[in-house]
């Protein structure tokens, strides 16, 4: 199945707020609502955290999926374990 970002914002029309983060603390964190002062609004970030992106090592599977691949780069760069897939 072709994982794609739409899956995080199905059925939104307005501005919404995108947190990407390779911490799964910070995603954690950034889930929380945010109330915005008037009664009854609040905005919930949508987070891109590391447990929602799986690891992308394979150059034909980022090669088909590029929006996948970048966002396993920048969700997972630092943990990749192979040689010159690292983001620096």
């Amino acid at each position: 199945m072709r994982w794609r970002v739409e899956q995080f914002a199905a059925g939104w029309d307005d501005a919404v707020l995108l947190v990407v983060t390779s911490s799964a603390r910070v995603a954690r964190w950034a889930r929380s609502p945010i109330p915005l002062g008037h009664p009854g609004t609040t905005l919930t970030p949508l987070v891109i955290g590391p447990d929602d992106v799986p690891i992308v090592e394979d150059a034909t599977l980022a090669l088909a999926d590029p929006e996948l691949g970048v966002l396993s780069a920048i969700v997972h760069g630092q943990r990749c374990s192979t040689p010159g897939s690292r983001v620096r």
